[in-house]
């Protein structure tokens, strides 16, 4: 059963919300914080700890300080290789043949980031949560400490 996503880089909250439990679909949590230079290092922080006190239901949760980046490269953030963006979306059941659907609540700079990287590497069927997670609570939609047990994928 295939899902079609609206065109452009975004989705609305209407849209998600209807197709919530699509076996398709793959809702990517991305919150983090980025500290301005003032403040003493480290600047970067993922906040796993907020996905895991609620999340929008079926949403797994990607570390962008970890997860999406490479750790060998000496400058901080830089895209991950190929093999590793591949291991890290496959074990959370994201594949070629599903749709992703990311969001934070920092402005949509994490979200776009993971859509930015997936673009990156040619996988086109990713947009971003307008609004993100803040728009979502503001709009009384539900939330869950649930942890998605997705097959891995390729």
């Amino acid at each position: 059963m295939s899902l079609k996503l609206p065109s452009g880089p975004l989705v609305e909250t209407d849209w998600l919300a209807a197709h919530l439990g699509h076996p398709k679909l793959r809702i990517v949590d991305m919150r983090g914080t980025v500290l301005p230079p003032s403040v003493p290092k480290p600047h970067y922080f993922a906040r796993h700890d907020d996905y895991a006190a609620g999340h929008i239901p079926g949403a797994v949760y990607i570390d962008w300080t970890r997860d999406i980046v490479d750790l060998d490269d000496p400058t901080p953030v830089q895209v991950a290789p190929p093999a590793k963006i591949a291991e890290e979306l496959g074990k959370r059941g994201i594949g070629d043949d599903c749709v992703v659907v990311a969001y934070d609540d920092w402005y949509s700079m994490f979200a776009g980031r993971l859509m930015w990287v997936l673009r990156y590497y040619g996988f086109e069927q990713v947009r971003v949560l307008n609004g993100g997670m803040v728009k979502w609570v503001a709009e009384g939609r539900p939330l869950t400490t649930e942890v998605p047990d997705y097959p891995p994928a390729t």
